[in-house]
């Protein structure tokens, strides 16, 4: 899976040869110092195998201002299915 951060959203694109996916979801945890500031969590569909690369556009997310922008944020994002 390749995901490229676009802007304040994120692309990804991934490729699927054997079986079909079912109930995707990708979880994105984003945490400012050791606070947890936000939790996503996002359906992305069902998938089934094709030649051509399935490619899905995830919404922009909101950025903070004033004191919460300042610091240091990590995120981990995690995709799994059903």
């Amino acid at each position: 899976m390749f995901c490229p951060i676009d802007h304040n959203g994120m692309k990804c694109s991934f490729f699927l040869f054997l079986g079909f996916v079912l109930g995707s979801l990708v979880m994105v945890f984003c945490w400012w110092c050791v606070a947890a500031v936000d939790n996503t969590r996002v359906m992305l569909g069902t998938f089934a195998p094709q030649r051509e690369p399935h490619v899905v556009m995830m919404e922009e997310e909101t950025t903070p201002s004033g004191m919460l922008a300042r610091g240091t944020y990590s995120a981990k994002t995690k995709v799994s299915s059903s």
